[in-house]
């Protein structure tokens, strides 16, 4: 991609408003870059939907302590269930406990929406724009820069999980011949976790 001159702050598109691209936001931004994230929802309310929660390991949590306030961790920890362990379902045999750890330790289950919003908010409070209802059609890359509609910078960053659209649309683009990636989908259920 283009090398950012020296005597502007580099210009990034972060496409996805999930933890990812909001932790890679968050990221860059403390680095000085000029970060602006594309989400395709119209708006970061919560949305109600099927998606598995997310599990959050003590590596996860640092990685969240590096670039985030003390606040927004906190808000994040309010919302966090701690799991020790999960149901493994043989189809042959009858239910059986799986500890996640022989030491006592265990994961975080979150909502992906509700950590999302607290990512967003804490994006926003430090001046990262957040473009809403961007559906990513088409990337354009020039000589010296890359394209997203009316947005011009010097990198494209996808965090827009499985289906992307950016890879789908980098796939299309005349200028990146030499990128390929094969994407396939598993016939494996998840069971979102429900509680009482």
């Amino acid at each position: 991609m283009a090398e950012a001159s020296s005597e502007r702050k580099r210009r990034v598109a972060v496409v996805g408003a999930g933890p990812v691209g909001c932790t890679t936001a968050q990221m860059l931004h403390a680095r000085g870059w000029e970060v602006t994230v594309f989400e395709a929802r119209d708006s970061p309310a919560p949305q109600l939907g099927r998606s598995v929660n997310l599990a959050l390991s003590a590596r996860g949590l640092a990685s969240l302590r590096s670039f985030f306030s003390a606040s927004t961790l906190n808000r994040i920890e309010q919302m966090m269930v701690p799991m020790s362990g999960r149901m493994i379902h043989p189809v042959s045999s009858a239910a059986e406990p799986q500890a996640y750890s022989s030491q006592g330790l265990c994961i975080n289950s979150i909502s992906r929406a509700e950590i999302s919003s607290i990512l967003v908010k804490a994006l926003e409070d430090e001046g990262v724009a957040v473009r809403w209802g961007q559906k990513i059609a088409q990337v354009k890359v020039l000589d010296t820069a890359v394209k997203l509609g009316d947005w011009e910078g010097d990198w494209i960053i996808g965090c827009d999980g499985a289906w992307s659209r950016i890879r789908d649309a980098l796939g299309r683009s005349e200028r990146l011949t030499l990128l390929k990636f094969t994407s396939n989908s598993t016939s494996r259920r998840q069971i979102p976790l429900l509680y009482p």
